[in-house]
């Protein structure tokens, strides 16, 4: 092998384990196409030769992701669960492919690849850019702005992020929900709100609501008033309503069971 070939196969190595820290993806997607169209490596060797670098880049790649905690090992685990037996059904099939058609193998492999290049792109950018719906494992991360004061929603808030080993940083904490949803907006960090006191928000596009898929709290509001005072006709058929929607549940409850 010549000392150029040599120069560009460090080189090539040299862009993707670069692109593979930066960016995380696999090493088939850059490397095995540099190899096989602009190094004229057959694909079966290109293939096998990836597969080892990925061994010694993706390690490297991964102890620096761990060290500054962009890890989450539940996750680990369930990739390995399924990708190694998955490696290992591959290798297999290319094995067989290769001692039945063999040097044909090459030209499967070039089509496969290609036609991967192709499709993981495009699903990859007609993905929904938005989800309206997230896993508590996703906020460890994140910002939270609380509010000052301490309430029982708060602390069920707080019980649930350690049920689920997640971190919870409420690094600030504001007296207001006004100044919580300003603070927001300033996209200074994230918060946990009542729906209704950011519909204006919503509804003009200057806040997005994102459902916890693991928190199903419900908010208990109550009525008061005085029994020994007259009411008003406004809060006479307020009380009214809520009596009426509260037997209707209930009956409801009823019949369900």
């Amino acid at each position: 092998m010549s000392p150029e070939s040599i120069v560009a196969r460090v080189l090539a190595g040299a862009i993707v384990g670069f692109l593979v820290g930066l960016t995380g993806l696999g090493g088939g997607v850059l490397l095995v196409p540099i190899l096989i169209s602009a190094l004229g490596v057959p694909a079966i060797v290109a293939v096998g030769s990836d597969a080892l670098v990925n061994a010694v880049t993706k390690v490297g790649a991964g102890i620096v992701h761990w060290r500054r905690g962009n890890v989450r090992w539940w996750l680990v685990v369930a990739l390995i669960g399924g990708s190694i037996p998955g490696a290992a059904l591959g290798v297999g099939i290319l094995t067989r492919l290769h001692s039945t058609r063999g040097s044909g193998v090459n030209d499967f492999l070039k089509i496969a690849i290609a036609v991967l290049l192709i499709i993981i792109p495009v699903t990859y950018l007609a993905a929904k850019p938005f989800s309206s719906e997230v896993e508590i494992e996703a906020l460890g991360e994140e910002t939270f702005v609380a509010h000052i004061v301490e309430s029982p929603y708060r602390q069920r808030v707080v019980q649930l992020f350690a049920k689920h080993r997640v971190p919870l940083r409420m690094d600030v904490e504001l007296p207001t929900i006004e100044s919580i949803k300003r603070f927001v907006e300033m996209k200074r960090g994230i918060a946990i709100v009542p729906r209704m006191c950011v519909e204006g928000e919503l509804a003009r596009g200057d806040l997005r609501e994102l459902r916890i898929r693991q928190m199903r709290i419900q908010r208990h509001l109550y009525l008061v008033y005085r029994q020994d005072r007259p009411l008003s006709a406004a809060a006479r058929g307020l009380v009214e309503t809520i009596l009426e929607r509260k037997k209707s549940r209930s009956a409801s409850a009823r019949r369900g069971r």
